[in-house]
């Protein structure tokens, strides 16, 4: 195993000041990576749609091939089939830009009556990541000031990291799909004194304790 590269800073005072130069350095260079991948995105979305028209495909975009791609993946969420395609529009926008772009376009749908409340909880934790092309662009970006000797080794593992990244928040999602089967919210506004729950606590009996938050559940779906 290499040794990591000992500090010339001999203070701590110095190290600070040199932490400080770096970071001026790296701050401007996320901006230049993000908005470099960004364009570089809508270049290419821009090129597909121009090859479409020309072969007379409607909307031939790299989002509408990603949103087909992802709905199989979107239903294995558990996100019913009627909801699946707006779902993988949502993760597609994620992906190709990032979480706020995608978290806009569920804002949207949710607020049109599209999506249900379920939908809603599994998408927010699909989208909730930094699994997406301007993340990466931020990352590169990082990294190649802070090891620029390990810039290819940086560029890569990008893609596989990018994929791994979708992997594991998609997963995420199939188990918020897996564990919750109601569209109905709990109700929150219970007296801190007399809330179920609070009661519920001082029940030492367990039978009477399995009892009382049956009775719960059976208001909290009513």
């Amino acid at each position: 195993m290499e040794r990591a590269e000992r500090s010339p800073d001999e203070t701590c005072v110095e190290a600070l000041a040199s932490g400080f130069v770096l970071l001026v350095s790296i701050v401007p260079a996320i901006g230049y990576s993000l908005v470099a991948y960004l364009s570089a995105a809508a270049f290419v979305h821009d090129v597909f749609n121009e090859l479409g028209r020309l072969v007379r495909l409607p909307n031939f975009t790299p989002h509408a091939i990603l949103t087909i791609l992802l709905k199989p993946m979107v239903l294995l969420m558990g996100v019913g089939l009627e909801e699946a395609h707006y779902g993988a529009r949502v993760l597609a926008t994620g992906f190709l830009s990032n979480e706020l772009g995608a978290f806009q376009e569920l804002t949207t749908y949710a607020a049109s009556g599209l999506l249900s409340v379920r939908t809603r909880r599994v998408l927010s934790f699909a989208v909730c990541g930094f699994h997406n092309l301007g993340s990466l662009g931020i990352v590169f970006g990082m990294l190649s000031l802070v090891a620029p000797g390990r810039s290819t080794d940086i560029a890569s593992i990008g893609f596989s990291a990018l994929v791994s990244a979708c992997v594991a928040n998609y997963l995420t999602a199939c188990t918020v799909g897996k564990y919750n089967h109601e569209n109905k919210i709990l109700p929150r506004n219970f007296p801190p004194s007399t809330s179920p729950i609070h009661e519920l606590g001082k029940i030492s009996n367990a039978a009477a304790k399995a009892s009382s938050f049956k009775q719960l559940a059976n208001a909290a779906s009513n």
